[in-house]
C-alpha cells in the first residue's frame, strides 16, 4: 500500500519542480516549434502551426517510412530533425547564482542576471557559428550535446568550487537576510515565484508568436535559402530566438537552486534532465501554447508516481515503464496530448 501521506508530498514537490521545468519547456518550445530544429512530420503532411496548412498540397517526398529516431522524435525520410539539449543553460544559470552567493555573497537576485548573461553567452558562442554555417538537424543536437557535456565535465574538474560529482549545498542564511538570499522556510512562496515564472514565459512565447516575426520564422522553417533571399536575415532571426530560449532556461535554473538549495552536475548539466525536458515538450505538443505545461504536469505526476509505487522493490523499473509511455505517445500523438485534442475540438467545431 502506498502511504496517501507520502503521495501528497510528493505531488506538492511535484508541482512545485513541475512550475519551473514548465518555464523550461516554453523555452525549449521557442527553438522547436518556431524555428523548427525539431519537426515531427508525417508524408504529405504540413508542419501544425502553419496558418495556411488546409490550402497547401500534400509534399511527394521520395522516402516515406516514418522512422524513430534516438531522441523520440518521429519524422519522415528526407527531414533531418535534431534535438537541442538545454541541460548546458540549465546548469549554468544554477551553478552561477549558487557559487556567487556561497563564494562572493553576490545576492541571488543580481547573481540571476550574471546568470542570465552568461548563459546568453554561451548560445551566443554554440549558437552564431551553428546557424551561420548550417549546422542544423543531428549535427545541432550533437553539437549541443556537447557543450551540454563539456559543462557538466567543466563543473565536475572544478570541485575545490562546484563540489564536483558530489555537488554543492546553497549556503544558508539568517531569517532576517531570507529576502536578499532567496530562501524561505514557506514553500509556498517559492509556488508562486515558479507561477509568476510560467506566466512569463507564457507572455514571452506568445509575444513572439503573435509579432511580424512569426512569418519570416515559419519561411526560415520552411527553406532557409528562399527564405534568404527575400532578405531574411535567417542567422539573426534563429539566434534571436536560442537567445531567449537560454534566458529562460537558465532563469528556470536560478529557480531550481533555489528551490532545492542543492545543485548537482548530473541533476541540472547531464543529458538526463535534457531529455526529461525534451520529453515534456514533445509529450504535450511543441506546436501549442500550452503543450510544454501540459506535458511537464503529465511527466511529473507520472514519474513521481511510478517512483513511490516501485520504490526500492523494482530497480530501474519505473523508468522502464515511464520511456515505454513516452515512446507510445510519441508515436501515436506526433502532435502531442493537448496539441491532439486541440486540434480534435477544432475539426468538430467546424464540422
Amino acid at each position: 500500500m502506498i502511504d496517501p501521506i507520502f503521495l501528497a508530498e510528493a505531488a506538492v514537490n511535484g508541482i512545485l519542480l513541475g512550475g519551473v521545468l514548465a518555464l523550461l519547456a516554453l523555452g525549449l518550445n521557442l527553438i522547436f516549434g518556431v524555428v523548427d530544429i525539431v519537426w515531427i512530420a508525417r508524408r504529405g503532411a504540413v508542419r501544425p502551426h502553419s496558418r495556411d496548412a488546409a490550402v497547401r498540397p500534400p509534399r511527394a517526398d521520395p522516402d516515406p517510412a516514418l522512422v524513430v529516431h534516438r531522441d523520440g522524435v518521429v519524422a519522415d525520410g528526407p527531414l533531418r530533425p535534431g534535438l537541442a539539449r538545454p541541460g548546458a543553460f540549465l546548469g549554468v544559470g544554477a551553478y552561477a547564482t549558487t557559487l556567487l552567493w556561497n563564494f562572493f555573497g553576490l545576492t541571488p537576485w543580481i547573481g540571476s542576471l550574471a546568470a542570465v548573461a552568461g548563459a546568453v553567452a554561451l548560445a551566443l558562442a554554440v549558437g552564431y557559428p551553428c546557424f551561420r554555417f548550417r549546422v542544423v538537424g543531428h549535427y545541432f543536437a550533437l553539437v549541443t550535446l556537447a557543450v551540454g557535456e563539456v559543462i557538466r565535465l567543466l563543473i565536475i574538474a572544478e570541485r575545490d568550487w562546484t563540489g564536483g560529482s558530489l555537488g554543492l549545498t546553497l549556503k544558508p542564511a539568517g531569517s532576517d537576510a531570507s529576502v536578499l538570499a532567496v530562501q524561505f522556510a514557506d514553500g509556498r512562496v517559492f509556488y508562486y515565484a515558479a507561477l509568476a515564472l510560467w506566466l512569463d514565459g507564457l507572455a514571452a512565447w506568445a509575444r513572439v508568436d503573435r509579432s511580424m516575426a512569426r512569418s519570416a520564422l515559419e519561411a526560415i522553417g520552411e527553406d532557409e535559402t528562399p527564405a534568404a533571399s527575400v532578405r531574411i536575415h535567417v542567422t539573426r532571426f534563429k539566434l534571436g530566438i536560442t537567445v531567449l530560449s537560454a534566458a529562460l532556461t537558465a532563469l528556470g535554473g536560478v529557480a531550481c537552486a533555489q528551490y532545492i538549495t542543492y545543485v548537482n552536475p548530473e541533476t541540472l548539466a547531464g543529458i538526463g534532465v535534457s531529455l526529461r525536458i525534451v520529453f515534456a515538450v514533445v509529450l504535450g505538443g511543441m506546436y501549442a501554447l500550452l503543450g510544454p505545461t501540459v506535458g511537464t504536469a503529465l511527466t511529473i505526476a507520472l514519474s513521481e508516481y511510478l517512483r513511490v509505487a516501485f520504490g526500492l522493490r523494482y530497480i530501474g523499473m519505473a523508468e522502464t515503464i515511464y520511456g515505454l509511455l513516452l515512446i507510445l505517445f510519441i508515436i501515436f500523438l506526433p502532435a502531442g496530448i493537448y496539441g491532439s485534442l486541440r486540434d480534435a475540438l477544432r475539426a468538430r467545431v467546424a464540422t
